[in-house]
């Protein structure tokens, strides 16, 4: 009997050693109800982030800005801040305050997990509740796709594209940095690889990243239409001056000298070029970037296609012009309408027809690297090779921009008033263009 005493208390102590008999590794039952707790807001998460392209409508995997004009534009409403109706306010004010509450709760969430996850229970919610703000608001700016959906005009919050691109861009960096923190304490094996050692310093980064999304949207952001055509317009500016500055280098560098290869020469060497010699020690690539860097004169233009990169860089110096008009025009439209929305289809036009004349600069400079190839394409029945079709699509995005902006052909559809500076440079803009464009074509 005595025997069955000692067996059934042994018994009884080892049934009673866990209490926790629900554990996972060792856990106790509130840390794994925490951990269970942020991967369910990990999966929230990853939702919102997921459903972002959609409730901006629009393809943002694009490069370009569609100058298609006939394509119904957004409906906007306001070009100032001054002028955003009440629901825009809101929805952005309610985007900040998801933002702070973002801010504020990621350093907790943090300190607090590393330390011990069981006292950080309810802050991965927090942190979910400021990315629903943030979501719901972005969801009001984005809430009407097209001017033709829009029935009943003071539930729009008016904002044209750009402005919501910017937006989604910013919202998508705070929703991807919170779902990387969260990440971290959302399984059972968290603490493995050491991170709540007072030397790791992971989830310090990863909320620093959080803060700086956080930072970014709230204080460089456009918060209204003006502010983001704008910004849009000083990267076109931006990418002129650093392709006029590149190039005009290379002009003032001199003149390559054409050598020619002699019939011997070429019998003598078998006919292989530079390239081919270097191609079995691994080092062309590597030569040919050195000398391109170092001004080599194999990188120079000819005395043939120097007409031709000058009026290349003609178009491209018209190019940056026109997006100054540009911007005072959008102005002058944007300030007179007085909160009257039909004039500000004009500024949203106008940033089209700019950004587009901004995309064409790229395609341009990648054509203007010395030597210039102006053959004609293989089984292409285009007369023109890229270059000069890139100088025509560069010439007419100019022209039907000034166009529009001169006004002079007896339309009376502009709907505002140019200064009279910028009226005489865009007249000025455009017989330019049309001077380098001929320069070009006769090169």
């Amino acid at each position: 009997m005595a025997t069955g005493k000692k067996s059934h208390k042994s018994k009884k102590k080892k049934m009673t050693k866990n209490p926790n008999s629900n554990t996972s590794q060792g856990r106790s039952a509130k840390e794994i109800d925490v951990i269970q707790r942020n991967a369910a807001v990990l999966s929230s998460l990853n939702a919102l982030k997921s459903s972002l392209p959609g409730i901006l409508g629009v393809d943002v995997s694009a490069s370009r800005v569609s100058s298609d004009l006939s394509v119904d534009p957004v409906y906007v409403s306001h070009y100032t801040a001054n002028d955003q109706p009440q629901n825009c306010s809101d929805a952005l004010v309610l985007m900040k305050q998801g933002a702070d509450i973002i801010n504020g709760t990621a350093t907790k969430f943090s300190l607090v997990s590393k330390a011990s996850i069981e006292d950080s229970a309810g802050l991965s919610e927090d942190l979910r509740r400021g990315a629903e703000h943030i979501c719901t608001g972005f969801m009001i700016i984005c809430s009407d796709s097209k001017a033709t959906d829009v029935i009943d005009k003071s539930l729009s919050s008016g904002c044209d594209l750009p402005l919501r691109r910017y937006l989604f861009k910013a919202v998508s960096q705070i929703l991807g940095s919170v779902v990387e923190l969260v990440r971290v304490y959302a399984c059972d094996d968290y603490d493995v690889g050491g991170i709540t050692e007072k030397d790791n310093n992971v989830s310090a980064k990863l909320t620093g990243v959080v803060w700086s999304a956080c930072d970014s949207f709230t204080k460089q952001c456009p918060m209204n239409n003006r502010a983001a055509y704008r910004r849009g317009l000083f990267r076109y500016a931006g990418d002129c001056n650093e392709t006029l500055e590149e190039f005009t280098e290379m002009i003032d560098c001199g003149i390559r000298e054409e050598k020619e290869v002699s019939k011997a020469d070429n019998e003598t060497d078998g006919g292989t070029s530079g390239e081919d010699s270097n191609s079995g020690d691994g080092g062309g690539d590597e030569s040919l970037w050195d000398a391109f860097c170092n001004g080599d004169e194999e990188f120079l233009y000819s005395s043939k296609e120097i007409p031709i990169a000058r009026a290349a860089i003609g178009l491209i110096k018209c190019s940056r012009g026109a997006i100054n008009v540009a911007l005072t025009s959008m102005d002058a439209a944007g300030m007179a309408t007085g909160g009257s929305s039909g004039l500000l289809i004009t500024p949203s036009a106008l940033y089209v027809m700019a950004a587009d004349i901004g995309c064409k600069i790229t395609d341009l400079g990648s054509l203007l690297y010395p030597p210039l190839d102006v053959s004609k394409r293989q089984g292409d029945d285009n007369e023109n090779c890229a270059l000069m079709d890139a100088l025509k699509l560069q010439h007419d995005a100019l022209l039907s921009f000034l166009s529009v902006v001169i006004c002079d052909e007896g339309r009376t559809d502009l709907s505002f008033t140019l200064p009279e500076a910028s009226h005489d440079l865009a007249k000025r803009l455009r017989e330019t263009t049309k001077i380098r464009f001929e320069e070009g074509m006769e090169g």
